[in-house]
C-alpha cells in the first residue's frame, strides 16, 4: 500500500497550478483569435517553423527590390527627361547651324545661343535626385560637371593660340586663318580637348561606368547614363566650337567650316543622346515587367504564409469560450476548497 502525504496547504495550491495553465493557454488562443495567426509558430510546429521564416524572408526581399525599383524609376525618369532636354536643344541648335547661310544668320548671335546651351548642357548633366547626380556614373557624390569658365575655357584659348601664333578668337587678324588650318586644327587640338586626359582634368569628374542597379534577384541592369558618354562630350564640342570661333572675324569659307564640323558633331551627338533614351526606356519598361511579377510573386507568398501561419478562427473562438468556462470552474473549485480544512475530520 503506497501512502501520500496530504496537508490542507497542498489540497489548496493544487488547483491554483491548474489555473496557470489554463490562464496561459487562454492568452494564446485569445491572441491568436484577434490576429488570426498562431501565437508561438515554434511551439507549434517545431523544426518545421523554418518554413515560415524562409517564406517571410522571401517575402520581404520581394517587397525591398519591389521598393526600389520605384526609386530606380523616378531616377530614370528624371534622366530620360534630361536627355530629352538636351537632344530638343541639340536639334534647335542643329536647325541654327543649317541657317548661317541665311542673311538673317549673325555669327555673334549664334555664338551667344552656343555658350547659353552649353551653359545649359552642364545644368542638366549636373542634375541630382537630392541624394545622387544621375549622370555621375558611379561617382554620384559629387556634381560630375564644372562650369566652363572655371578651366576648360582657359584651355580651349590657349589651345587655338598655340595653333595660331598667340591670337585669340577676338583677334580682327584672325581673318587669314584657312579653311584648311582651321579644320586641322578642330580635328586635331581641339578635338583634344574632349578626349582624355584634359576631358577628366577640365570638364567632368564624372566616372566612365554607369551605374547598375539590382532589379530582381537574379537580374541587374544598367540604370544611368555617364556624363562622359561620346554624345555629352560631342555636344560640349560642338557647342564650345560655334561659341568660341563663330566670330565676324573669321574669313566666310574658314567660317563654314566651323559650322559644318559643328553640324557633323552635332548629329553624331542626337543619334548617340536617341540610343541613350531608348536604352534607358527598355530599362524602364523592364522594371515594369519585373515588378509585376514579383508582386505576383509576393501575393503567392503571402498566401502560403497565411495558410502555413492562421488559424480557424470558429475553432480558436470555441477553444477561448472551452478556457474561460474551465477556468471559472477552477477557480470556483478552488473556492470550496480554501473552505475545506482537514481538521475537520480528525
Amino acid at each position: 500500500m503506497r501512502t501520500t502525504f496530504i496537508s490542507t496547504q497542498t489540497i489548496q495550491n493544487s488547483p491554483r497550478t491548474s489555473i496557470i495553465r489554463l490562464q496561459q493557454e487562454l492568452t494564446k488562443t485569445n491572441t491568436e483569435l484577434v490576429t488570426g495567426s498562431r501565437a508561438d509558430i515554434g511551439l507549434d510546429y517545431g523544426v518545421r517553423s523554418d518554413a515560415s521564416v524562409e517564406l517571410r524572408n522571401q517575402k520581404a526581399r520581394y517587397e525591398a527590390m519591389i521598393q526600389n525599383n520605384t526609386a530606380v524609376s523616378i531616377q530614370l525618369k528624371t534622366t530620360e527627361n534630361g536627355l530629352t532636354d538636351l537632344r530638343d536643344n541639340a536639334q534647335e541648335f542643329l536647325d541654327s547651324l543649317i541657317a548661317l547661310n541665311d542673311a538673317s544668320a549673325s555669327p555673334g548671335t549664334l555664338a551667344s545661343d552656343a555658350r547659353s546651351k552649353l551653359d545649359s548642357l552642364i545644368s542638366t548633366l549636373n542634375v541630382s535626385d537630392g541624394r545622387r547626380y544621375l549622370f555621375g556614373g558611379v561617382q554620384s557624390g559629387s556634381a560630375p560637371m564644372s562650369n566652363y569658365a572655371d578651366g576648360a575655357q582657359a584651355s580651349v584659348i590657349t589651345a587655338f593660340q598655340t595653333a595660331f601664333g598667340g591670337r585669340t578668337p577676338d583677334d580682327t587678324t584672325i581673318s587669314d586663318i584657312t579653311p584648311a588650318d582651321m579644320e586641322t586644327f578642330l580635328n586635331g587640338a581641339f578635338a583634344a580637348e574632349f578626349e582624355e586626359p584634359a576631358w577628366g582634368t577640365n570638364w567632368s569628374s564624372a566616372s566612365d561606368e554607369a551605374r547598375s542597379s539590382a532589379i530582381s534577384p537574379s537580374e541587374t541592369m544598367t540604370t544611368s547614363v555617364s556624363a562622359n558618354e561620346t554624345a555629352m562630350r560631342k555636344l560640349a564640342m560642338a557647342y564650345t566650337m560655334v561659341a568660341e570661333f563663330s566670330t565676324s572675324n573669321l574669313d566666310p569659307k574658314t567660317l563654314e567650316v566651323v559650322a559644318t564640323k559643328a553640324r557633323e558633331i552635332l548629329g553624331v551627338a542626337v543619334n548617340g543622346l536617341i540610343d541613350a533614351s531608348t536604352q534607358m526606356g527598355s530599362v524602364q519598361a523592364r522594371i515594369t515587367t519585373v515588378n509585376d511579377q514579383m508582386t505576383k510573386s509576393t501575393e503567392n507568398l503571402k498566401s502560403q504564409i497565411s495558410s502555413f501561419e492562421s488559424v480557424d478562427p470558429s475553432e480558436a473562438k470555441t477553444k477561448v469560450d472551452l478556457l474561460t468556462t474551465q477556468i471559472e470552474m477552477s477557480y470556483s473549485l478552488t473556492s470550496q476548497i480554501m473552505k475545506l480544512s482537514i481538521l475537520n475530520y480528525v
